[in-house]
This record gives structure tokens, C-alpha cells and sequence, in this order.
């Protein structure tokens, strides 16, 4: 459409305007796949590119950060229970790795991983 535009001689100045709005469009339609799909490294990328477009709402901009500090609470709180159990096994564990595994918990729960997560990781 924007081909067509041109040909029939639209302003130069229109043509930027709608490839801005396309671009922002597709931007955030980008950013709200990657938060229905969870994962951290896609909704990190496509939280840059939204950002970088400036044309994405401050609602979706917001939501998709809260869901990226979640993600990465949840995957900072599994790698602290994995060190922890390696810890266990080698009968190494100390009162610091201790305290280190009950910050990521903290740390989890303050960024809204779920509770069913923080609930195992507590049980240990």
C-alpha cells in the first residue's frame, strides 16, 4: 500500500508518518506475542525493538516489563535451587549459599513468580 501511495505521489512527509505507524503496529503486536509466549530471551528482544520504535503503548511497554522481571526472578530462583542441591550433594552447603537461596526466593516472590513455584522452592 505504501508502494502505491508513492506512485500516486503522496507527500513524502505521510509516507514516513504511516511507516512509523506500521512499524510501531508491528512493534507492539511483536511485544504482545512474546508475552503470551512466556519466554524470556523472545520477550526481552521484543521488548527492545518496541522500545526502539516508540510507538508501542505504555500499558503493553509496562506488562511486558513486569512479565520480564518475573521470567527472570523464576529462572534466577531455579539456578540458585539447582547450586543449592549441587551444594547438598557435595555436602558443601554454608550459611552464605543458604542466604543466597533465601534472597532469590524473596526476590521471586517480590517480582510475581507463581505461587505454586515459590511454594517448592520454600519446601526445600
Amino acid at each position: 500500500a505504501l508502494a502505491e501511495a508513492r506512485e500516486a505521489g503522496v507527500e513524502e512527509s505521510r509516507l514516513e508518518e504511516a511507516e512509523m505507524a506500521l512499524m510501531g503496529f508491528h512493534g507492539q503486536q511483536a511485544l504482545e506475542d512474546a508475552i503470551k509466549a512466556g519466554r524470556e530471551a523472545e520477550l526481552r528482544e521484543a521488548l527492545a525493538s518496541a522500545r526502539a520504535c516508540g510507538a508501542c503503548e505504555d500499558s503493553v511497554l509496562d506488562r511486558a516489563e513486569s512479565m520480564l522481571r518475573t521470567l527472570a526472578a523464576e529462572s534466577e530462583l531455579a539456578a540458585a535451587g539447582e547450586l543449592l542441591t549441587s551444594l547438598e550433594e557435595a555436602d558443601a552447603v554454608e550459611e552464605e549459599s543458604e542466604a543466597a537461596f533465601a534472597a532469590a526466593v524473596r526476590e521471586a516472590g517480590a517480582a510475581g513468580v507463581k505461587s505454586s513455584v515459590l511454594a517448592e522452592a520454600e519446601s526445600r
